[in-house]
């Protein structure tokens, strides 16, 4: 999915990875996601992603475990910010992916609050107990009263006063990343059980409403449209599963289903709604006859999405514009042209 972001793309290869440093090339991270991404864009057929993994430091039993897809996008994405300090790249990754929230106390009747800012590259959404994208923001944004004898202590200015406990957004970012909660821990099973039910997010979403301060100018246009750009797939259990994803890999509505060598042009049907989770409604239906049971619930899907990848619409152009061969480092190409020899 990050390949198929082109800013994103276009950053990686402009990384310096020749100049002198400690770093052998066997563990140089940036060099080999450079070496990954030409090899992907020059070459036709599926690409090895061991040079890389291997510059994790992940060896055999690394390789075959299952790894949780939103905890590896955040500590990659961190790894390449750092490397990056220093540098005439130091906010690129930053720029795309980091967004900015706020959250503590405000008095409903005197002029007092208490925030404090911290800033995100993903954002984890409640499946349990919502349906939609939209319920589960309402959620994160909704207000928890202090009111009574849970009055929240302003201190000597104003004392024990009303108030409320919020969680607000200042800031989206261009590219948005939302993590799905579909495992939880279940204490009646003493291990985490992974919830199948049924959510529904849009293609386009307005992410405005869940701001902490909007221009109230009606001739302004306050609306932030985002639109979606990237689904990734989780099928299985807790135990073992399998990762795929659904991505549109330009501006154009064309959805790619990208499931390990396999890459399949799909509808937005399939891409989208298509992974919602829920009964499996197919189930009986396809079912031999003498298996049908129409008393009977059918089965939950095994597959859903857990993350989701949103595009800021005002951004679209600028993130997509095509990164042309002639981009890719001479030493990456090099590197391509000794492989086929």
């Amino acid at each position: 999915s990050l390949f198929h972001i082109p800013y994103f793309k276009l950053i990686i290869y402009s990384l310096d990875t020749t100049s002198k440093n400690d770093t052998p090339d066997d563990k140089n991270i940036p060099l080999n996601l450079q070496r990954l991404f030409g090899l992907m864009q020059l070459t036709p057929g599926p690409c090895s992603t061991t040079e890389l993994t291997k510059s994790f430091g992940w060896e055999q039993q690394e390789i075959f475990m299952q790894h949780d897809a939103q905890e590896f996008c955040r500590q990659f994405l961190d790894n390449l910010e750092m490397k990056m300090q220093g540098t005439n790249l130091e906010t690129a990754i930053p720029s795309l992916f980091r967004g900015k929230m706020q959250t503590g106390f405000r008095c409903r009747n005197v002029p007092y609050e208490n925030f404090k800012e911290e800033d995100f590259y993903d954002i984890s959404l409640d499946v349990e107990a919502s349906s939609t994208l939209d319920e589960s923001f309402q959620k994160i944004v909704e207000a928890d009263p202090l009111i009574g004898d849970n009055q929240y202590d302003t201190g000597p200015e104003f004392g024990k006063q009303d108030a409320d406990m919020k969680t607000e957004y200042i800031l989206f970012p261009k590219i948005l990343h939302l993590h799905l909660r579909r495992f939880k821990y279940d204490p009646s099973v003493g291990n985490y059980v992974k919830i199948n039910k049924k959510y529904s997010y849009p293609e386009i979403i307005d992410l405005s409403p869940y701001m902490s301060k909007i221009d109230e100018d009606p001739n302004n246009d306050n609306h932030m449209y985002y639109e979606l750009f990237g689904v990734l797939v989780h099928w299985g259990t807790i135990i073992g599963g399998h990762y795929y994803a659904y991505i549109r890999t330009t501006k154009e509505r064309k959805w790619y289903e990208f499931n390990d060598a396999k890459v399949t042009e799909v509808s937005p049907e399939i891409a989208i709604e298509g992974n919602f989770g829920g009964p499996d409604e197919n189930r009986n239906i396809t079912a031999p006859t003498e298996n049908r049971n129409s008393n009977q619930p059918p089965p939950e899907r095994l597959y859903s999405a857990y993350m989701l990848i949103y595009v800021r619409q005002d951004s679209i152009d600028k993130i997509f514009e095509e990164v042309k061969d002639d981009r890719i480092p001479e030493h990456v190409v090099n590197y391509i042209h000794m492989k086929e020899q």
